[in-house]
């Protein structure tokens, strides 16, 4: 017998992030996380990001024609994902 009780799995589920110059497929544990890697990818680079962050499960939301957003997709002030960026530990 092994010890202990058995450890609960980690599930990653993939994320559309796009903010300005910022548009990458990410998996991640949430949607706010998946904002955190994707700024993390991006974060030593010069590039713009807009005031907001799209994440989404359906595909890069600001390319849809017409645009739309689901009511269990979010979008993300930069302000509040960089103030988390900043806590994160990656």
């Amino acid at each position: 017998m092994s010890g202990g009780p058995p450890k609960k799995e980690l599930r990653m589920n993939k994320y559309y992030v796009q903010s300005g110059e910022i548009k990458t497929v990410i998996l991640a544990k949430s949607t706010l996380d998946a904002c955190l890697k994707a700024l993390d990818i991006y974060f030593d680079r010069d590039i713009k990001i807009s005031p907001s962050f799209t994440v989404s499960q359906r595909g890069f939301v600001l390319e849809r024609e017409p645009f739309w957003i689901n009511s269990d997709e979010n979008i993300y002030s930069s302000k509040e994902v960089i103030s988390e960026y900043m806590k994160w530990g990656g």
